[in-house]
């Protein structure tokens, strides 16, 4: 993946600014991006960590050094900001005359 499509990544991580506090959405964001350059990921994969995965360990570790419930609120956070606007989105499309026959 390019530099500017790692820089594009970094950017889309200000996602997860309103669910953490100051201090430690800039820790997570520093992890993130020292995940984003240092680890090596096939090209299938790449979307896939650089959007999902790896956002989620740079929160997961930020939320452990704090001793807080990190597992949980980090699945909150994924919940809020992967789950829930994809089966909003479904609920959406599910709602179209006759769609259902198409989605098996």
């Amino acid at each position: 993946m390019s530099e500017k499509e790692k820089r594009k990544a970094l950017e889309k991580f200000n996602v997860y600014k309103k669910y953490l506090l100051k201090e430690e959405y800039l820790i997570s964001k520093k992890i993130f991006e020292e995940l984003l350059f240092k680890e090596i990921v096939s090209k299938d994969n790449i979307i896939h960590c650089y959007n999902r995965i790896f956002p989620m360990i740079a929160i997961y570790k930020t939320l452990k050094e704090k001793e807080i419930d990190s597992l949980e609120k980090t699945g909150n956070i994924f919940n809020e900001t992967e789950v829930y606007p994809r089966a909003k989105f479904l609920r959406k499309i599910m709602k179209i005359p006759y769609i259902y026959l198409l989605v098996p």
